[in-house]
């Protein structure tokens, strides 16, 4: 059905038009998509005319949505899909506007993968694999994200794991040494780093308990121990206790020590 046009009329926003039809129905184009259509008062546009202005317009609304998202960083296409979908831009719309993009060399997602994994390098923050997960979770397919994650050297990961490990150390510090290596070797493996890389790191620190630290851990678990136990006998109560600070990861030889202060001091 043939839709006539009865006004056209300037917006607020520069270089966008209102086009109004007599159906009731209006448009906002920009003027490009105005002078491309030759739109003047009284033009009248058959169907496939009136779908060709709705692709145009909605291409034109796209595109111009898209590089306000990518003036702020480079993003993935993936995510330039997915937020013109959030702001309702037509599918077929969208792959001409993808499209133009790659062409401009606007959304390379080659260039966007390097430059993520060289940024969180950098921050030293995230390992390898965390590292491919977020790219994948970003639409990065995975041989242009495996690629790309060669570029995190070994070197670098060992760097940025031992300062990742010094820091947790101290965040651990209140448990025995041990229980401190163990959670300290499980924090970097969760943060995104090999187990083998991870165990370098803390070799590579060379940390030593501070036996005044550890005498002081251990005093606190004993205690807690000790009182929760009341109700056992002697023998039972310092068996238990045993158990639990070695459990903990305390030497047999501390803990025998502390439980020699401590029943002494009953």
């Amino acid at each position: 059905m043939a839709e006539t046009v009865v006004k056209i009329a300037q917006t607020k926003k520069p270089g966008r038009y209102k086009v109004s039809f007599d159906s009731g129905v209006s448009l906002s184009v920009s003027e490009d998509v105005l002078v491309r259509h030759r739109l003047l008062k009284g033009t009248t546009l058959d169907t496939a005319a009136l779908q060709q202005l709705r692709h145009d317009t909605a291409i034109d609304e796209g595109y111009q949505r898209s590089l306000h998202y990518l003036s702020y960083q480079l993003r993935s296409e993936a995510e330039v899909k997915r937020y013109l979908r959030e702001h309702e831009i037509a599918e077929d719309a969208i792959s001409d506007i993808i499209g133009k993009l790659k062409e401009l060399k606007l959304i390379d997602d080659v260039q966007y993968a390097e430059s993520y994994v060289r940024t969180q390098m950098r921050m030293g923050d995230k390992g390898p694999q965390v590292v491919l997960q977020q790219l994948r979770k970003r639409g990065i397919a995975s041989d242009c994200a495996e690629e790309a994650l060669s570029l995190y050297n070994t070197k670098t990961a060992l760097e940025n794991a031992a300062n990742l490990a010094e820091k947790a150390f101290r965040r651990y510090r209140k448990d025995s040494f041990q229980h401190q290596q163990q959670k300290v070797l499980k924090h970097l493996v969760t943060k995104g780093f090999s187990f083998d890389i991870g165990q370098a790191a803390i070799d590579i620190l060379e940390i030593e308990p501070d036996e005044e630290e550890q005498r002081e851990a251990l005093a606190r678990a004993g205690e807690k121990i000790w009182r929760s136990s009341h109700r056992l006998d002697e023998k039972a109560r310092v068996q238990k206790v045993k158990q639990g600070l070695a459990r903990r990861g305390f030497s047999f030889e501390m803990i025998q020590a502390w439980l020699d202060e401590r029943i002494e001091g009953e």
